[in-house]
């Protein structure tokens, strides 16, 4: 009898909402592997759905037409005042008009402030005037309308008040919608500015923030706490370090109290491969071996946004480093690698005075690849020493044929020149400086020629 894999009460509210999200890949992936899920990974890779998602569908589940308007009254109320003023009706107004100004504000503030004409709008009136705007209105209309409400924000630099700020990062990163922090949510906002960030230091910026000592943080303790740390800064110093709190290339996996076990590792991949817009995964504690370096290499080599990878606490072996070479060979993206208590540093893996000198002894050429990485970042490196670029370009050919299709006439043919130099724009992304890109590509080295003289186009066939 096959095993359940992914249990009920494993899958987190909301899991399979949007269709083929993070989360549901996640799941999917631990059926076909006949892997047991685990429900704290779920949970991250479903909050960071939410964070990512443009229309939170999930939000109208089971929700009836008070709730739904309801919905939309707490997504204007920006202040969390329990009345709506005139800037946050115009973001309502630009529901029918996307370029809606004050004036259009105005007027729907002037249509829905009707029982006590004091320039803002109530909850009791705003369900009154939705009511006849949409009673007539089919669920799927209605619910439609809902989103397009929901869809409309100020954007966060021009938010007129810091507690307006704040609240909106608190929506940010309350991944889970709970209506409040707790300490896996402060270690992602404390990561978001210091990637190095324990989990104690987390723990401790909680207690500073939870003013009634229950372990969370709801939305008022985190916009008083968070105004009193911001005190004696500047209203633009605060904006900036709050926008960089809600930049979703900040984020961070942390699966390090997971332990998802080699075979989980490889399930939750793919659904990493297609978050291109996090900045760092920890797979720390979680019996990573070298068969599951094989499927990281796989996996992130084409990873756009990731600088850090932790896989400290695992029994990584120099079989495992070669593949975790090859990965921050091609991602120069990778500016940090920790291998930590691996088979790979000295102290764990020399236990024989026989073993003799090993290639990846301290990890050195790895270190030593990250170096130039993080000198690449910085524009500091000037040459390509030690790069193999004809694997890198096998590695990467996929990408080089879909590029040869763009450039290609109805002939199938490209200029030497044409092609020459698109790759140099692809190879200063991948860490190839443009003299190297020519010197690899060559004719006398390509074709075995003499001279590069003769030839003056590729196109099919022309290598044969």
């Amino acid at each position: 009898m096959r095993k359940v894999c992914v249990p009920e009460k494993s899958k987190p509210h909301g899991w399979d909402i949007p269709s083929n999200n993070l989360c549901a890949q996640y799941l999917a992936e631990c059926e076909k592997r006949n892997v047991m899920c685990n429900s704290e990974a779920a949970r991250w890779l479903l909050g960071r759905v939410r964070q990512l998602q443009k229309l939170p569908f999930h939000k109208l589940i089971g929700k009836d037409r008070t709730a739904l308007v309801d919905l939309c009254f707490e997504h204007l109320d920006s202040d969390g005042s329990g009345q709506l003023d005139v800037e946050e009706l115009t973001v309502f107004a630009r529901t029918v008009n996307p370029r809606a100004e004050t004036e259009e504000g105005m007027h729907v503030l002037r249509k829905m402030d009707t029982w006590i004409p004091d320039g803002k709008v109530s909850r009791d009136e705003f369900h009154a005037s939705l009511h006849a705007m949409w009673g007539n209105m089919k669920e799927t209309e209605l619910k439609q309308g809902v989103l397009e409400v929901l869809g409309q924000a100020n954007e966060f630099s021009v938010l007129p008040t810091l507690r307006q700020k704040l609240r909106r990062v608190f929506q940010f990163m309350d991944m889970d919608e709970s209506g409040r922090l707790d300490v896996t949510e402060m270690l992602q906002m404390g990561e978001a500015l210091n990637p190095r960030v324990s989990r104690t230091e987390a723990w401790e910026l909680l207690m500073n923030l939870d003013s009634d000592g229950d372990g969370d943080v709801d939305i008022e303790e985190f916009v008083e706490g968070m105004t009193l740390i911001l005190a004696g800064q500047s209203e633009t110093d605060s904006t900036q370090l709050l926008a960089e709190l809600m930049d979703s290339h900040r984020f961070k996996y942390d699966f390090s109290r997971c332990f998802l076990g080699p075979n989980g590792v490889l399930a939750i991949l793919p659904s990493l491969q297609r978050d291109s817009k996090c900045m760092s995964i920890s797979f720390r504690n979680n019996g990573v071996r070298n068969a599951q370096c094989k499927g990281i290499f796989e996996a992130l080599k084409d990873h756009r946004s990731l600088t850090v990878l932790d896989l400290g606490n695992n029994p990584i072996g120099d079989e495992g480093a070669k593949h975790l070479l090859d990965l921050v060979t091609i991602n120069t993206n990778i500016v940090e690698l920790y291998l930590d208590a691996t088979h790979v540093t000295k102290q764990w893996y020399n236990t024989s005075a026989t073993l003799g000198n090993r290639k990846f002894e301290d990890a050195r050429p790895i270190k030593e690849q990250l170096a130039r990485n993080a000198a690449l970042a910085i524009g500091k490196v000037t040459r390509t020493d030690n790069l193999d670029i004809d694997k890198l370009f096998h590695d990467r050919k996929s990408q080089l044929k879909e590029l040869f299709f763009t450039l290609v006439g109805p002939d199938m043919k490209v200029t030497y020149a044409a092609l020459v130099a698109a790759i140099q724009d692809l190879g200063e992304e991948w860490g190839i400086l443009p003299r190297d890109v020519v010197k690899a590509l060559s004719p006398e080295r390509m074709f075995a020629f003499v001279s590069a003289s003769n030839p003056q186009s590729l196109g099919r066939g022309a290598g044969d």
